[in-house]
């Protein structure tokens, strides 16, 4: 049984091979001040949510029960790596259960430690444990041989619909400063910053939609 602290019970965990100093364990309640969202920051944009917000996304996940699975590599007291499985529940496979591995990522200065390869063992073992009776993953070209060391094999072709604009990290950035700027066009010093990003931004959106759009052949 899970503590009220831990998103699950660490029971679920192997043993893991970790080096010194290393830990690995379920994420914790109170881990927003341990460098999580930094973690995360290597994979894409997260924005800057506050730590209320990540104790109410935490609640949310834990009561889901059995659903989200997340682990944190630990080190000296800061969270260095993550990655997540999410249990989807299915009709198909005699009700079977299916496990989605999510936002793997490891600090880069603690890269090329096997802490991945740790991590996938870990949501692995969580698989098994809770009665999955696959894990499955999607990934860029670039990340396929890793995970192809961690067991997996590629079954086909991921294919996605975004109900956002699709932006990357530095114009979402970008969007969010917009944002928080609203009501301050005014302020000398401000308005043209204001103005030039604006452009910018509506610009770069236009451009990534018309060639994202031909690559699809829509």
């Amino acid at each position: 049984m899970a503590d009220s602290q831990s998103l699950f019970p660490l029971s679920l965990i192997s043993t893991a091979a970790l080096p010194d100093g290393f830990s690995i364990r379920p994420l914790a309640r109170d881990d927003y001040h341990k460098g999580f969202y930094e973690c995360l920051r290597v994979l894409t944009w997260v924005a800057d949510p506050t730590e209320v917000e990540f104790q109410a996304r935490f609640d949310e996940m834990a009561a889901a029960k059995d659903t989200y699975f997340f682990a944190v590599v630990e080190f000296r007291g800061r969270i260095v790596g993550t990655g997540c499985l999410v249990v989807e529940r299915k009709f198909i496979h005699n009700h079977g259960k299916c496990g989605h591995i999510e936002e793997i990522a490891v600090a880069k200065e603690h890269q090329g430690k096997g802490l991945g390869l740790n991590i996938m063992r870990a949501l692995e073992s969580v698989a098994v444990s809770v009665g999955c009776y696959k894990s499955i993953l999607n990934c860029g070209p670039r990340n396929e041989p890793f995970y192809e060391k961690c067991g997996f094999h590629n079954s086909g072709i991921e294919m996605s619909v975004y109900f956002e604009e699709e932006r990357d990290n530095y114009h979402r950035a970008l969007a969010a400063w917009l944002e928080s700027m609203t009501g301050f066009e005014g302020m000398q010093g401000h308005a043209a910053v204001y103005r030039v990003a604006k452009v910018q931004l509506s610009t770069n959106v236009k451009l990534t939609t018309i060639r994202r759009n031909g690559d699809r052949h829509v």
